[in-house]
């Protein structure tokens, strides 16, 4: 009989955690003086339900510690609450620093700027570019939209008494123009703080992705999901048993939800059942597909995990498994590369920073013998399986590959 399992709680992402800092300030400034006449800011613990990507609203609690309405200016903080989950920025303080100005040139939008304790990126390879402060293309969007649908929602914006300033002339910070008619009169400066950040980013990837100065700023539903191994392998193990019970012949294997919709649209005649997304269980799916007599499995897979998968690692989450380019480039591509592309290739920040490389030099022959390689590794780890082929995408979702 199994044993009922206590329900893991969830938590938010440190993007969720920022956009309900910004509304908390946000909202002191909105709701008190000429700005919006509609309540009295204070200082002190207030709620915010910033609207995820995934299009729920979540209650967060904000602690408001300073408002300043002669400099428009306000400051708030978020206690990160990452549920279950083993998040390192579980517990720690998010706190933004927002400032309200009056679109000197039309140009209103966000000017996101990081603070102590959140990084800076300086290498090639990661969706930011080098020179931007490391918050995630999801969190921004998040921290726009929630701000639109703010300042929408005050009935008359009155700018004029606000300080000008002109988006061009301001450095080290990251435009994020608004999309709202509503709001292009307003420029909204934040700040985003992580106290302690550049401590607990060195006991992630960031200093060898190039990211320093602090911790990331991530998500992409805004909530932060426990993640439970044993959990996991009994979900995978499930779905196996429900596509041999209804008849699949063959499984569809993908990290994600993105890598599966990619699939699903190159293998329309597929039954639902067939499709099982993996997550990093690479080596254990191969073996409990092999162990329920499947026949044909496909990996669907972005760049990053084929790499990965090449070079025979188990279980592939970037916490257990060093992307080592170099071992790829000198073990199995010597006979491709010239030394100029070996060395590129060799001192690439990521995988995806390695792809970039691949296309400028107009190799994708590498790319599919990566890909031939890492078939070649599941074949290993499930002799019996009659046939094992490959979906290999670029990150915009193209097809490089069919193995």
């Amino acid at each position: 009989m199994r044993s009922k399992r206590k329900a893991l709680r969830k938590g938010f992402s440190s993007g969720t955690a920022v956009t309900a800092s910004v509304l908390g300030s946000l909202r002191s400034l909105l709701m008190n003086g000429e700005l919006a006449p509609n309540d009295n800011a204070r200082i002190g613990k207030i709620w915010v339900a910033p609207r995820l990507p995934i299009g729920i609203y979540l209650p967060v609690k904000v602690e408001v510690i300073e408002v300043d309405h002669k400099q428009m200016m306000a400051v708030s903080q978020v206690l990160k609450d990452g549920g279950d989950d083993p998040d390192i920025t579980h517990g720690a303080y998010f706190k933004t620093t927002v400032r309200l100005f009056r679109a000197g040139n039309g140009k209103g939008g966000i000017l996101l700027q990081a603070g102590q304790g959140v990084g800076i990126v300086t290498k090639e390879g990661l969706p930011v570019r080098v020179g931007e402060p490391a918050v995630n293309p999801v969190p921004r969007r998040m921290i726009r939209e929630n701000v639109e649908h703010l300042i929408e929602q005050v009935s008359s914006l009155e700018c004029k008494n606000l300080p000008t300033i002109d988006i061009p002339t301001v450095k080290k910070a990251l435009y994020l123009p608004f999309r709202s008619q509503t709001c292009h009169a307003l420029v909204i400066s934040v700040t985003v703080e992580v106290p302690g950040g550049k401590q607990l980013a060195a006991r992630t990837l960031n200093p060898r992705l190039g990211i320093t100065g602090g911790i990331s700023i991530l998500g992409t539903t805004g909530l932060v999901v426990p993640y439970s191994h044993e959990a996991f392998k009994e979900t995978i193990a499930s779905a196996m048993t429900f596509a041999r019970r209804n008849n699949c012949k063959t499984l569809v294997l993908s990290t994600g939800g993105k890598s599966e919709k990619l699939a699903r649209a190159i293998l329309p005649e597929l039954p639902d059942a067939s499709f099982i997304q993996i997550a990093d269980f690479y080596e254990f799916s191969l073996k409990k597909a092999q162990e329920f007599g499947f026949r044909h499995v496909i990996h669907s897979v972005f760049f990053g995990k084929t790499v990965k998968m090449a070079l025979g690692y188990r279980y592939t989450h970037a916490h257990s498994s060093t992307l080592d380019l170099g071992r790829l480039v000198d073990s199995w591509l010597t006979d491709l590369v010239d030394k100029d592309l070996a060395n590129k290739i060799r001192n690439c920040n990521t995988a995806r920073h390695a792809l970039d490389v691949l296309n400028e030099y107009g190799r994708p022959d590498v790319a599919k013998r990566i890909a031939q390689l890492a078939v070649t590794m599941s074949r290993r780890f499930a002799p019996k399986l009659k046939k094992i082929e490959l979906l290999l995408f670029d990150y915009d979702g193209e097809l490089i590959c069919r193995i």
